[in-house]
Formats: structure tokens, C-alpha cells, sequence
């Protein structure tokens, strides 16, 4: 999840480290629901890819964004 990782410290504005070893919005410090949409618009930009209402509602952990970009046949190591 290195690159997803990269790109949630962007968005949130911390360096990477800072991040837990599984973030969640619950337990991320910035992750509201603005940054999440920021950082589903970024992870489209960055894999090219569209994620739909349905997917953008159920994000709610970088395991969860993991698992749309692989249903979607995209790895993101």
C-alpha cells in the first residue's frame, strides 16, 4: 500500500511515518470527510481511474481504497 500510503500523507498534510499502520478516518488525525474525498480525487488522478458514489461512500480505511482499486484490477504496490 506504499504508494496509497504516499498519497493519504499528501492529502492529509503529515509526513508518511506519522500515519497508523492501518489508518482509518477513526483513528487519522485530518481524515474528514472533505479529505476523503480529496484523496479518492487524487488516488483517480494518480491511477487513472473512476470510483464510483457507491465505493466512495463504503472508503473508510486505506484497506478499504486497497480494495476498490483491486476489484478494479489495479495494484497499488
Amino acid at each position: 500500500m506504499g504508494k496509497l500510503r504516499m498519497i493519504l500523507a499528501e492529502v492529509l498534510e503529515v509526513q508518511e511515518r506519522a500515519l497508523p499502520p492501518d489508518p482509518t478516518m477513526s483513528n487519522t488525525e485530518n481524515w474528514d470527510s472533505y479529505n476523503a474525498l480529496v484523496f479518492v480525487s487524487e488516488v483517480e488522478g494518480v491511477f487513472g481511474v473512476k470510483i464510483n458514489t457507491a465505493d466512495v461512500l463504503m472508503i473508510k480505511s486505506l484497506a478499504d481504497m486497497k480494495a476498490v482499486l483491486e476489484r478494479k484490477g489495479i495494484t497499488t504496490d
